[in-house]
């Protein structure tokens, strides 16, 4: 009788303690932060010193594969151009981060690009389990084919590489979201609504 009464309580306390969460969330609302500051990408990871205003948890490696899975703007090299998003949206107590980087190339170098991405990374194979139904790690969005990298505690932490044969492009983006418990079986529409790739992509 006595465990059967702290089993209760214990569900009662967290039974309040999601629902000052959920009141949290409706009076604070979500607030969205965003950059287009490089800095944030280079001070992630490792390539600079992590500016004043990037969060805590980054300056602490609180991302678990940050600091390995991105790599600088130096490896990068020699590219044409860059376009940088940096986005948190923050609402009450939850927060989830995301940088998307695309780096465009010269075809030749785009080639070797994709050489070298292959031979770097491992990639997710088998379905990734969702909310309703598995998720497919590879999928396609304007223009890119998308591959989930390896690793990581999936799905709070994914790290996703996108290669554009049309405009000699490759994407890195990076989310992470200690909360987000599945991920939409819409891969392309889950980017698109919570990393700021439309932003990224002038959209």
């Amino acid at each position: 009788m006595k465990k059967r009464g702290c089993i209760v309580c214990m569900a009662a306390v967290i039974g309040i303690m999601v629902a000052l969460f959920s009141l949290a969330s409706w009076f604070f609302g979500t607030n969205i932060y965003e950059s287009e500051d490089i800095a944030y990408y280079q001070g992630i990871c490792g390539e600079l010193d992590a500016p004043d205003s990037l969060p805590i948890w980054a300056e602490n490696v609180g991302m678990p594969g940050c600091d390995y899975a991105l790599p600088t703007l130096e490896m990068l090299e020699p590219y044409e151009n860059t376009r940088f998003h940096y986005q948190v949206r923050d609402a009450a107590l939850f927060q989830a981060h995301a940088f998307v980087l695309i780096v465009e190339y010269s075809e030749q170098e785009y080639e070797k690009q994709k050489a070298t991405i292959e031979n770097t990374y491992s990639w997710r194979t088998e379905e990734i389990e969702g909310e309703m139904e598995d998720v497919l790690p590879e999928f396609r969005l304007d223009g890119f084919n998308f591959r989930s990298v390896s690793g990581g505690y999936y799905p709070n932490e994914m790290f996703l590489l996108g290669t554009c044969d049309e405009a000699w492009e490759i994407a890195y983006i990076y989310f992470y979201d200690v909360d987000l418990d599945y991920v939409s079986p819409d891969m392309a529409g889950f980017l698109r609504a919570e990393t700021g790739w439309n932003e990224v992509m002038g959209k």
